[in-house]
């Protein structure tokens, strides 16, 4: 799996855990200009070989110093660190992943592993999944606990909390675009029904494996402290 992800320290522990829980077998990271770097969240799993991290700036991108960007954008990290992943280690794999860390695969019913699903699509070049979206259910800070259609789907969890959109805005989207506060409301009042399939597999990932290992205390300062 390939990502080009920024400043996710809170999150992007349990997103890697939970994907190599149904099968993914190598996550390759490009830290763009996180503050601090992410590698301290991911030690042991770089150590382990799950995860091939790269921190990278933008003079280190391809095509440096032709970037244009456009105003009130910021800088398209997706389409070069995409590209360049898949120049690198496209040699190494019969498939490759390229999704972001606030969205989750999630198997549906009679699929029991990522291997699985791809197994039934190798006679196409490609799988493409459909998101379904989630919205910030009322939540201001972020929740005590965690992220609680046929074969899969895509799971965005693009608002999560307030809190969460907010640090979203700050950093900007990984593809260049400016989120604004009209498209978070826009979400939360398009979701329209509730959805708790994915509760049971946040609780069985939370009893495997520490999802708090070296990530930061201000991730935990904004948890709410009201019951789940």
């Amino acid at each position: 799996m390939c990502i080009a992800v920024k400043d996710e320290h809170c999150d992007i522990r349990e997103w890697i855990l939970y994907h190599a829980s149904i099968g993914a077998g190598k996550f390759y990271l490009f830290d763009t200009e996180s503050s601090p770097p992410m590698r301290r969240v991911l030690e042991d799993l770089i150590d382990a070989g799950l995860v091939e991290y790269e921190f990278m700036t933008n003079k280190s991108l391809p095509g440096y110093p032709n970037f244009r960007v456009a105003p009130g954008n910021s800088l398209n990290w997706q389409s070069p660190v995409f590209r360049t992943c898949l120049k690198r280690y496209r040699r190494r794999h019969r498939w490759m992943a390229f999704i972001d860390a606030d969205e989750f695969i999630v198997l549906k019913d009679g699929v029991s592993s990522l291997p699985d699903l791809l197994k039934r699509h190798e006679s196409h070049p490609g799988l493409v999944l459909h998101w379904r979206f989630f919205s910030f259910n009322g939540h201001i800070d972020r929740p005590r606990q965690g992220v609680s259609f046929d074969q899969a789907v895509l799971q965005h969890y693009g608002t999560k909390s307030l809190f969460d959109f907010s640090l979203k805005m700050k950093r900007r989207g990984g593809a260049g675009g400016q989120k604004t506060l009209e498209y978070f409301l826009q979400w939360h009042r398009a979701c329209n029904e509730s959805c708790t399939e994915a509760v049971p597999l946040g609780q069985q990932l939370a009893e495997r494996y520490d999802l708090t290992k070296g990530v930061p205390s201000s991730c935990m300062a904004a948890v709410s402290r009201k019951p789940p």
